[in-house]
């Protein structure tokens, strides 16, 4: 099994997962937070990997909405090969009478070529990890 080493640098704010190979130290892809010219690639991504497709504007209130919450994976050529998304959303508590925010994976999808590299798994773990510092308390 292939496995990588990661790096997570943070920079204003912005938090940057570099997935290194560790036989050859080269950076094999960089996880960071999707912007505005990303959605063209993760469109090509989600209609490639999965059965169910957005149009371009869900994407785009996805990330005006939740930012953080909707990350990408490039490889060293820059290419989108991943990504997830969340939203968060107000819903009622099943512990008391009040409302809470609850996350809710969306979608995520890793290009077959890139698969059991262990991507998934760190657009999970900082997916989550962003999601918790919004004050999001369930994640379903």
């Amino acid at each position: 099994k292939n496995s990588l080493t990661t790096i997570t640098m943070t920079a204003n704010k912005e938090t940057e997962t570099k997935i290194f190979n560790p036989t050859t130290n080269e950076q094999e892809f960089l996880i960071r937070k999707c912007i505005l010219d990303d959605i063209d690639e993760v469109i090509e991504v989600n209609e490639r990997e999965l059965p169910e497709d957005y149009p371009f504007f869900f994407y785009k209130s996805i990330l005006d909405n939740f930012p953080e919450c909707f990350l990408v994976a490039q490889n060293k050529l820059g290419k989108i090969v991943a990504y997830i998304m969340w939203r968060v959303e107000k819903a009622p508590s099943i512990n008391s009478l009040k409302y809470i925010n609850k996350a809710h994976l969306v979608s995520i999808a890793v290009s077959e070529s890139y698969r059991r590299r262990g991507i998934a798994t760190i657009l999970l773990s900082n997916s989550m990890k962003a999601i918790k510092n919004t004050k999001s308390m369930n994640m379903s």
